[in-house]
Parts: structure tokens; C-alpha cells; sequence
């Protein structure tokens, strides 16, 4: 999946010189949201991160995919081994107003969980989704994302990315809690 050398080495001091570039992996959280919403809530997107397997800091780079005619901006994180930390309003954080996708990339040897959701506080409480975070972008676009709950009381919104800078046809499927097709 990707190119592994040996580090280099200074022949007279035994120093490494050099270390061999790292395999990148990429996760990808389709929505994300930093908005207003109806009513004074107000939407963000909380991101945990867990740096584990790795007995160095590891470097995470976190690139927002911005809706059509926004800019994207990105920002690096250091997780020390072991660490968690978390991002109440990712968005926010970056200056980023609005809907996008996010995209994680670190090195393969410096093994990340990551979970995803978007929250909306408001005057009438916390509203949260958790947002399924999706390991091989490229290799796999099908994503299912169990217990969303829809009534009168509450609405569920869909959101897609392309991480290939082009158009795509998206299609959804919508299955009622007994497996029937809803449409």
C-alpha cells in the first residue's frame, strides 16, 4: 500500500540521518457543521482523537473539505502516545463557518481512533448525531450509519463528500427499524 525503505545511517557516527517517508492513512467524516441553526441552536462538530500503539507523538493533519465556494482550511495536531484530546467545535477552531467534510491523515505507525458528532445546543437542550467515521475513502464509499430516529419531533439530515475534487451521483437508501424500505 506504500513505500517502506530502511532510515538512513551516518557510516561514521551510527546516528540516523534520515528516516524513511511514513505511509499516510486517511479517515474521512463526511458532515461536519459549524452553524446557526432555527430557533437559537447552534451547530458544531465535536472530534475525539486517541494516539495509541505508538511510543512517539504523533502527527495528525486535519483538512477541512469545504461546500461548494468556500475555501478549505487546515491545521495540525501533536498527540503525544497515548493521549486523547477532544475538539468541542473543530470548525470553529479552524475559523471555518459552516457545512463540510473533514479529512484526517497520519502516519500508518502511529495508529489513531477518531470519533465523530455533530451537536446542536439550543434552548431546549443538547441535540447530538453521531457521524460514522470512515477509514479507506477511496477504496470503499459506502457508508451505513444505524439508529438515525426521524418523527415529528425531530428531522435527519444526510450529508456526503467526495474526496476526489469531482462530481458524483449520491443515492440514499432509507430502511424503517424492521428492514423495510422506506425509500
Amino acid at each position: 500500500n506504500g513505500w517502506c525503505a530502511s532510515p538512513l545511517w551516518d557510516n561514521v557516527s551510527l546516528r540516523v540521518i534520515s528516516e524513511p517517508p511514513a505511509v499516510m492513512k486517511t479517515l474521512l467524516i463526511p458532515t461536519a457543521a459549524n452553524s446557526q441553526g432555527l430557533s437559537g441552536a447552534r451547530f458544531k462538530t465535536r472530534l475525539t482523537l486517541t494516539s495509541y500503539g505508538s511510543a512517539r507523538v504523533g502527527s495528525v493533519r486535519l483538512q477541512v473539505l469545504p461546500s461548494v465556494g468556500k475555501e478549505g482550511l487546515s491545521r495540525s495536531l501533536v498527540l503525544p502516545p497515548g493521549a486523547t484530546t477532544t475538539l468541542d467545535d473543530v470548525l470553529g477552531d479552524v475559523g471555518y463557518e459552516g457545512g463540510a467534510a473533514i479529512e484526517l491523515a497520519y502516519a500508518e505507525d502511529e495508529p489513531l481512533y477518531v470519533a465523530a458528532e455533530v451537536y446542536a445546543d439550543s434552548p431546549t437542550g443538547r441535540y447530538t448525531t453521531v457521524v460514522p467515521v470512515i477509514a479507506e475513502p477511496l477504496n470503499d464509499p459506502r457508508v451505513v450509519t444505524p439508529g438515525i430516529h426521524s418523527d415529528s419531533a425531530s428531522r435527519t439530515n444526510i450529508g456526503c463528500a467526495s474526496v476526489v475534487g469531482s462530481e458524483h451521483a449520491v443515492s440514499a437508501e432509507v430502511h424503517s427499524a424492521d428492514g423495510s424500505n422506506l425509500g
